[in-house]
C-alpha cells in the first residue's frame, strides 16, 4: 500500500483525539505537558494501527489477486470445452 494511504488513515485515526485535546487545552481544563504526552501517545498508536491496517489490506489484495488468477485459468479451460454433445 502506498504511504499516502497509510498517512491518511493515521490522520483519520488521530483527528478526534487531537481535536479533543486541543479544545481541552484551549479551555485550560488540562495541563500542557500531560496533554502533549497523551497526544504523542495517540499519534504513535494511530501510526501503528495504520501500518497494521495497510499491511492487512496488502495481504487481502494479494489473496484476492491470486484467487482471481486461479479462477481465470479454470474459467478459460471450461470455456474451451464444447457445451453440446457431438451428434
Amino acid at each position: 500500500m502506498r504511504s499516502g494511504h497509510m498517512f491518511g488513515t493515521a490522520l483519520a485515526l488521530i483527528a478526534a483525539p487531537s481535536l479533543a485535546f486541543g479544545v481541552l487545552w484551549f479551555l485550560e481544563l488540562i495541563a500542557t505537558r500531560p496533554a502533549v504526552l497523551a497526544l504523542a501517545g495517540c499519534v504513535f498508536a494511530a501510526i501503528v494501527i495504520a501500518a497494521i491496517w495497510a499491511h492487512d489490506v496488502d495481504m487481502l489484495s494479494e489473496t484476492i489477486r491470486q484467487a482471481a488468477l486461479e479462477n481465470a485459468a479454470a474459467l478459460s479451460a471450461a470455456a474451451a470445452a464444447p457445451r453440446l454433445a457431438p451428434i
